[in-house]
């Protein structure tokens, strides 16, 4: 199947059904009949070629591949979501922030700069690690949100992009006290 051949309309019905776990409250909300409902999710399951959902006595429960299509449904209709909330000028409540991070970069200095997102409810993050130069390019197909770096990325008119210093951190080295005694650390010699 194709991207073309992908039936949003089915896919949002399944959606809501997954979301609600029932097909009539679904119906209800979506205001139709449930045989409508259950008609465009069947003719989805055709076009995937796999069930979304199997009957449970009166219960609709998830496949396998259910799950992994509700998981992707969430993304497609949550930006849908805060697409239209940015365009009427207010946020649906939820933020997305997608951060790529250099891989180098230090584990403890990347948790410090999110903690305070992580402790938001209303900010749902994505964190991904790469080299700097995929980063940047996802940064201007706008696939990302903002870039840390350990180096900061020269000016091109091309690539129009900010670049901001935001600290540094302190480096230790540690080593046995009877190696050295009260002699100090010669930094490249002594290592």
């Amino acid at each position: 199947m194709k991207l073309d051949q992908l039936n949003f309309h089915h896919l949002f019905y399944f959606w809501r059904v997954a979301k609600l776990g029932h097909l009539t409250r679904a119906a209800e909300e979506l205001h139709t009949s449930q045989s409508a409902v259950s008609a465009q999710i069947r003719q989805l399951e055709e076009r995937i070629g796999e069930n979304l959902f199997v009957r449970e006595g009166r219960r609709l429960v998830l496949t396998d591949t259910g799950h992994l299509v509700q998981a992707y449904a969430d993304n497609i209709f949550g930006l849908g979501q805060e697409m239209l909330g940015r365009l009427q000028g207010r946020s649906a409540g939820i933020t997305r922030l997608r951060v790529g991070s250099v891989a180098t970069l230090s584990r403890n200095y990347q948790e410090n700069w999110i903690r305070p997102l992580l402790a938001d409810p209303t900010v749902v993050l994505t964190l991904e690690s790469g080299l700097l130069e995929g980063l940047l390019a996802r940064l201007v197909q706008h696939q990302l949100d903002v870039v840390l770096a350990n180096e900061s990325v020269p000016a091109d008119p091309g690539r129009p992009l900010h670049c901001r210093f935001l600290g540094s951190q302190a480096i230790s080295v540690v080593g046995p006290a009877s190696r050295w005694g009260a002699q100090s650390l010669r930094i490249p010699e002594d290592l």
